[in-house]
């Protein structure tokens, strides 16, 4: 679903892993399991919702990846779900 989106199937993994990490309150995901990089959660608004233009890490934003990022997921993958109407999928970055 993320790569139909324009998302590389590297960029991807990354995003699945730290989603499948937190998802079993495993915290942050061991650097083995991005290809050697850190993955860094940063408080920024103003940031990607995930930076990999470093090949030592991956920046992921904390606020922009949870309100943006995954209301879209959330929208596009169920579609039939009653509630769509309370996702917000045209937000503009202030």
């Amino acid at each position: 679903m993320l790569t139909a989106h324009g998302i590389t199937a590297e960029d991807a993994r990354y995003i699945y892993e730290f989603r499948c990490e937190l998802h079993h309150a495993y915290g942050i995901p061991n650097p083995v399991k991005l290809d050697g990089r850190a993955l860094f959660a940063t408080p920024s608004p103003d940031a990607y919702a995930v930076d990999t233009q470093r090949a030592d890490r991956v920046v992921l934003s904390v606020p922009v990846f949870c309100g943006h990022l995954v209301e879209r997921i959330a929208h596009d993958a169920a579609p039939t779900w009653p509630g769509t109407s309370q996702i917000n999928t045209n937000m503009a970055p202030d």
